[in-house]
């Protein structure tokens, strides 16, 4: 039982360090795709605002522009804000100091985390193999029956036999 529940604790630590090794990844991913959003939102503006100047748009198109491109700059900060949340929660994880610098590569997060796994091909048999919290009840459960017999043994009569020579 001891040596299932460190195993456990040991697969609980990797998985919540690949987990905030995908969420970097992810967040990664968001922020190239958030500044893609506002380099367009931003061309967006000066074709808007360069229509209002020939005469062809209107102010109502430039403020609407304006207000689409705030909103993408405002998302960038908040996606920002989560990769420190999330980094932070990743030194603490680690144990580093909040104020450590820490450099992150997520070129191949995703590979190194999940491996080979293909949820297409995953299995209900496969994952019930693999767990070690059902390991540890399956033991218990054979535990429990061992001590269900040696409190049976306990309560039934105990026989004495003994043999004696008859006197002569």
């Amino acid at each position: 039982m001891a040596i299932l529940t460190h195993l456990q604790s040991i697969s609980e630590g990797l998985r919540r360090l690949g987990d905030f090794y995908l969420q970097l990844d992810t967040l990664q991913k968001v922020t190239t795709c958030q500044r893609e959003l506002i380099q367009v939102s931003r061309e967006n503006l000066t074709y808007v605002e360069n229509r209002l100047s020939i005469g062809t748009g209107t102010s109502l198109e430039v403020k609407v522009a304006q207000q689409q491109l705030a909103l993408a700059q405002g998302e960038q900060e908040g996606i920002a804000l989560s990769t420190k949340r999330v980094l932070a929660g990743l030194k603490s994880f680690l144990g580093l100091a909040s104020a450590t610098d820490f450099t992150f590569d997520c070129r191949e997060s995703k590979r190194q985390v999940l491996g080979s796994f293909e949820p297409a091909t995953a299995s209900l048999e496969q994952a019930k193999g693999r767990s070690y919290e059902l390991k540890g009840i399956e033991l218990h459960k054979q535990l429990q029956d061992y001590n269900i017999r040696l409190a049976k043994s306990r309560v039934l009569p105990t026989f004495v036999f003994t043999t004696q020579t008859p006197p002569l």
